[in-house]
């Protein structure tokens, strides 16, 4: 079984084994759920972890890619990833392993919209902090295909972020449920969503007062308990497996 503590660490991950392991672009023409999307999701929702965005930039241009936003407003951080010739935008959301915030953020209460949708209060100011940069860099390329994604609370705010960004094609990793049957139904109308779970991760059945949202996507957890196996680097390993992980 996996007790690894640098699997709850990824930011620890050196800049040369994310470069190495790069798994290449997103599939543009993919009809439905891409196993290659979903490896490049992976791997962004690990890189974004990296302790300074010189690294990630670092890493970002061997691959041949554009760092085109870094953003890190207190707890929140992002960043927004590009090919040279702008036919598609990733952007990607760090998550958090503070058992603090976790524990702020089981307990905070929903914030209500318009239309009876309810969000959790705390997911949604992470994803508020970050709000106007994400979608000025979008409103500049608006012919560039959207990918969205992150890891544990990462993955809540780029939930979040698919209900507001046109056209998105959403994968996240580890995710909580973020908001009500209202929510849930406005993302799923505005994006095309794939949600993952690696074996027995326990995040992702932290919030059963409110509804997941996409498409499941199971992962072989087998090696892994609860709480390794929500490890970014176990995710993307099952990804990479010979048999995508499910």
């Amino acid at each position: 079984m996996q007790n690894n503590s640098d699997l709850l660490k990824p930011w620890l991950t050196p800049p040369s084994e994310l470069i190495s392991l790069y798994p290449g672009p997103p599939d543009l023409h993919a009809q439905g759920y891409s196993l290659q999307t979903a490896r490049f999701a992976a791997w962004c929702s690990w890189l974004v972890y990296q302790e300074s965005f010189d690294n990630i930039r670092l890493i970002i241009e061997a691959c041949g890619l554009r760092l085109a936003g870094e953003w890190r407003q207190e707890n929140s951080e992002g960043m927004l990833v590009m090919p040279e010739d702008e036919s598609w935008l990733s952007f990607a959301f760090a998550g958090s392993y503070d058992l603090m915030d976790w524990i702020n953020n089981i307990q905070a209460l929903p914030k209500f919209f318009p239309g009876g949708i309810a969000i959790h209060s705390g997911f949604h100011s992470q994803w508020e902090r970050l709000e106007a940069s994400v979608m000025q860099a979008t409103e500049a390329f608006p012919d560039a295909a959207i990918f969205i994604s992150g890891h544990s609370l990462g993955a809540a705010t780029a939930t979040i972020a698919a209900a507001y960004l046109p056209r998105a094609n959403l994968y996240t990793f580890a995710g909580p449920s973020v908001g009500n049957r209202r929510f849930a139904e406005k993302v799923e109308s505005n994006a095309s969503i794939y949600r993952h779970v690696h074996g027995r991760d326990v995040v992702p059945h932290l919030l059963p007062m409110y509804r997941h949202v996409g498409e499941l996507v199971e992962l072989d957890g087998q090696g892994y308990d609860a709480i390794s196996a929500h490890g970014m680097r176990g995710y993307f390993e099952a990804l990479t497996g010979d048999d995508g992980g499910k």
